[in-house]
């Protein structure tokens, strides 16, 4: 196969991981969402269990997490990207859209959980780290989005050094980050103060694991390609020894503490595996799904609140299958993501690519 075919349906498949990543997520805060209200769902209280058992959120993000070290450490392997030029684009890929969701998502949640937003909030939630400045995030799922600006912080300094390229030292910072979970699992003391921090190492590895995958994807030499599978191989297992690690407690001590987590966590590992390759001619809506993902992400709280607020003023539509609900929440969000990745995202990410391309000529 070409390389350039390779490209096109290897980012194809991506793409479609994408769509079903943000999916999983949208379906999973919908349930919880629609069926906690007592006066709006009445049936289908067993597609919430089944979602918060394996947590459909969880495997989500987890396929997010790591494409995106799959897809980022190539930002960096020309002269055409260099670091500032990776940190321009990155800038309006992330901030114009998040900005916008930031906004609207402050007007939307204001009524019903957020009476406490003031102009410290607001400002640190910009920045896109509040927990930074010990301030809430205004959407609970910004948390994720911190996680991905250390990654980028990570990739740029590894870059920086001349490391970027080094399967070894990537594995290496894997078992760094293990041990910081592993410290944070065994000595509570040493606990962080905030949940998603007491997880970011092994969110940090999901990543670390996708440039692995990367690098071993496309190495073209037989012997380099080798050694770069077995990397690859060692870093997979390893991050499958903690979600086995759990599993085996809970079948073996009737410990359920992170259950959930752990079998979402090697769903959501098998699933980029195996779509890699699988998904290499997914159903274009699927890929376009994909596209407007980052929209999908960031809106749908939006959507399934302001659906909420109008149910509650409808009794006739009180009542019904969790299905129905669902589906009004995904063709607005969907809907509204298609809008937002039109006239925010796409615009954005063209005036990042030109001043990039600028600011390296």
């Amino acid at each position: 196969m070409k390389a350039n075919t390779r490209s096109k349906t290897r980012f194809k498949s991506i793409d479609a991981m994408r769509g079903i990543a943000a999916l999983l997520v949208l379906i999973l805060h919908v349930s919880q969402v629609f069926l906690q209200s007592k006066k709006i769902a009445a049936t289908g209280q067993g597609m919430l269990d089944f979602t918060q058992t394996i947590d459909l959120g969880r495997i989500g993000i987890t396929i997010f997490f790591i494409i995106s070290g799959f897809v980022i450490c190539k930002s960096f392997n020309t002269k055409e990207r260099e670091l500032k030029s990776f940190v321009i684009k990155r800038f309006f890929r992330l901030y114009p859209l998040f900005w916008f969701s930031l906004i609207v998502g402050a007007f939307v949640l204001w009524p019903i959980g957020a009476k406490h937003l003031n102009a410290n909030i607001l400002a640190s939630n910009a920045t896109m780290i509040p927990a930074f400045f010990g301030q809430p995030f205004v959407i609970g799922l910004f948390w994720t989005l911190e996680t991905e600006l250390l990654f980028y912080i990570l990739m740029s300094v590894l870059y920086f050094f001349g490391a970027l390229r080094k399967s070894s030292i990537i594995l290496g910072l894997t078992l760094i980050c293990y041990v910081a979970l592993v410290v944070f699992m065994f000595v509570p003391t040493t606990q962080p103060s905030l949940p998603h921090w007491m997880a970011t190492p092994y969110h940090l590895s999901l990543m670390l694991l996708g440039v692995s995958m990367r690098y071993a994807f496309d190495e073209r030499e037989d012997g380099a390609r080798l050694s770069r599978r077995r990397i690859a191989g060692m870093h997979l297992l390893l991050l499958m020894a903690i979600p086995f690690y759990i599993i085996a407690s809970y079948l073996l001590r009737g410990t359920e503490a992170n259950l959930p987590d752990a079998i979402a966590y090697l769903i959501g590992i098998s699933i980029f595996v195996i779509g890699l390759k699988a998904l290499r001619s997914a159903p274009s809506f699927l890929v376009y799904l994909g596209t407007i993902s980052y929209s999908i992400y960031l809106l749908h709280p939006i959507v399934f609140t302001l659906v909420r607020k109008a149910v509650l003023q409808v009794p006739a539509l009180y009542g019904l299958h969790i299905s129905f609900y669902l589906l009004l929440c995904t063709v607005g969000t969907i809907a509204l993501s298609a809008l937002t990745y039109k006239f925010i995202e796409a615009p954005a990410n063209k005036i990042g690519k030109r001043i990039a391309k600028k600011s390296v000529s």
